[in-house]
C-alpha cells in the first residue's frame, strides 16, 4: 500500500524549570492511504504532543521538535517554512480537537469559521465560497446550513458544534486528518453517529486518519492498525485484531485487561497499579519496570530493542526477545 505519512525518530521535548520533558521520545510509525491508524494510551503519555508536532504547532517557546523526521507525501515537513506549513495545514493536513468549544472562536460565525480556510486554500469568494461551506455542512449531517451559517458556536449543541469542526478539517479534502480524542465531549448516540459520519466521509474522499483515543471500544471499531503510547515512545504497533487477540506488551495487555467484560461477573475490576512516571526525570531502562508484574535484571538498565513478533507486529519488551 501507499505511505502518505511516515514519521521517523521523531522527538519533541519542553525545556522547563524542572528539567527536560521528553513528551515524544524517538517515535516512529507511517499511515497508508485510506488508513485509520489509532493511537492509545494513558493520559500523558505523549499522544497529543505527537499529533501537533506533526502539524508543527508545538507550544513555543518551551516546547521543540528536536530530532527526527516528518515525510508527508514524500517531503519533510520540518524542513519547510512557517509560511509553507500554513499553506499544508488544512489543505494536506488537519486537525479535529476534542474540545469543540475550545477550537471554535466564540465571536465567529460558523459560516466564517468555515469559509477561512476554502478561502485560504481553495480561492474562492462570493456564491461558490458560500455553496462549499454549505455543502461542507450537508456532508457532516447538519440540516438546514443556511441557517446554521449565521449560527454562532454557543447556538449549538456538542455534537453540532464537533460536526462543524469536522466540517472544517475536511474542507479542503486534506490527505491526512488527525483526529485527536473527537469523541469526548460526545454522548454515547452522538458518539456512535460522529463516528459513521467520520468513516463515512473517509469511504468517500480516501483520506488516511490518525485517531488519538482512549477508548479501545472506539479502537476496535475504527482502526485498521493500532500503536500503543508509554512514557513518550511507542511500545507496541500491530494490526487492530492482532493487538487484541495477541497483545504482546504487559502495557498493552493490561491497558485490553482494564475494559470491562459484559459477559463476567467478577467482584473487582482490574486496574493498573501505580503511576506513569514523570517525563522530566525517566528511568533508566524500561519505563513501564515499575507497574510490570514480569520484569527482570534486563529492563532496569536498558530500553528493550524493538523485535517483530508477527506479520507488521512489532513490540519493544525484553520478554519478547
Amino acid at each position: 500500500m501507499e505511505s502518505v505519512l511516515e514519521v521517523k525518530n521523531l522527538k519533541t521535548y519542553f525545556y522547563t524549570r524542572w528539567g527536560v520533558v521528553k513528551a515524544v521520545d524517538g517515535v516512529s510509525f507511517h499511515l497508508n492511504r485510506g488508513e485509520t491508524l489509532g493511537i492509545v494510551g494513558e493520559s500523558g503519555c505523549g499522544k497529543t504532543i505527537t499529533s501537533l508536532s506533526l502539524l508543527r504547532l508545538v507550544p513555543k517557546p518551551a516546547g521543540r521538535i528536536v530530532g527526527g523526521e516528518i515525510l508527508l507525501e514524500g517531503e519533510n515537513i520540518l524542513r519547510k517554512s512557517d509560511e509553507d506549513m500554513r499553506m499544508i495545514r488544512g489543505k494536506k493536513i488537519s486537525m479535529i480537537l476534542q474540545d469543540p468549544m475550545s477550537s471554535l472562536n466564540p465571536v465567529l460565525s460558523i459560516g466564517y469559521q468555515i469559509k477561512e480556510a476554502i478561502r485560504i486554500h481553495q480561492r474562492l469568494k462570493g456564491k461558490p465560497l458560500f455553496e462549499k461551506a454549505k455543502q461542507m455542512l450537508e456532508h457532516v449531517k447538519i440540516g438546514s446550513p443556511e441557517l446554521r451559517l449565521k449560527a454562532f458556536p454557543h447556538q449549538m449543541s456538542g455534537g453540532m458544534r464537533q460536526r462543524v469542526v469536522g466540517a472544517i478539517s475536511i474542507a479542503c479534502e486534506p490527505t491526512v486528518l488527525i483526529a485527536d480524542e473527537p469523541t469526548t465531549s460526545l454522548d454515547v448516540t452522538v458518539q456512535a453517529q460522529y463516528l459513521k459520519l467520520l468513516k463515512d466521509l473517509q469511504a468517500e474522499t480516501h483520506f488516511s486518519i490518525v485517531f488519538i483515543t482512549h477508548d479501545l471500544g472506539i479502537v476496535a471499531q475504527m482502526c485498521d492498525r493500532v500503536c500503543v503510547m508509554y512514557a513518550g515512545r511507542i511500545v507496541e504497533s500491530a494490526p487492530v485484531i492482532e493487538i487484541f487477540d495477541n497483545p504482546a506488551h504487559p502495557y498493552t495487555h493490561a491497558l485490553i485487561s482494564s475494559v470491562p467484560a459484559v459477559d463476567k461477573d467478577v467482584d473487582r475490576l482490574f486496574s493498573i497499579e501505580g503511576q506513569p512516571p514523570a517525563l522530566h526525570h525517566l528511568p533508566a531502562g524500561c519505563a513501564f519496570k515499575s507497574r510490570c508484574g514480569k520484569f527482570d535484571h534486563r529492563c532496569k538498565d536498558e530500553y528493550p530493542p524493538e523485535v517483530d513478533v508477527g506479520p507488521n507486529h512489532k513490540v519493544n519488551c525484553w520478554q519478547m526477545t
